[in-house]
């Protein structure tokens, strides 16, 4: 069975159509949204109050307390010796 030109245009505009309300809806529905936003906050908004950061106090007086001075780094680690990679990575092992 063959599709003819008519029924293509036909599937074309069905197409169109519903991609038209899909961006009626959205639009309307963002314009409802706006809308009551509005109403709801009639009263006039007031300034924006600044944010205070709480004051942080470090107290480094635990470090004399713990051990921190027996402690000892880590040894340095030495790069690698040898060969990189394979030549087909893509073999399996």
């Amino acid at each position: 069975m063959a599709i003819t030109i008519t029924q293509e245009r036909k599937k074309q505009r069905y197409l169109i159509l519903a991609a038209a309300l899909i961006i009626f809806i959205t639009i309307f529905v963002i314009w409802q949204g706006f809308s009551r936003r509005e109403k709801a906050g009639s009263a006039p908004l007031a300034a924006p109050t600044a944010y205070v950061l709480p004051r942080i106090d470090i107290d480094f007086k635990f470090l004399e307390n713990f051990n921190a001075k027996t402690l000892q780094p880590f040894k340095e680690i030495s790069g690698f010796q040898g060969k990189f990679g394979r030549e087909n990575p893509f073999t399996p092992y």
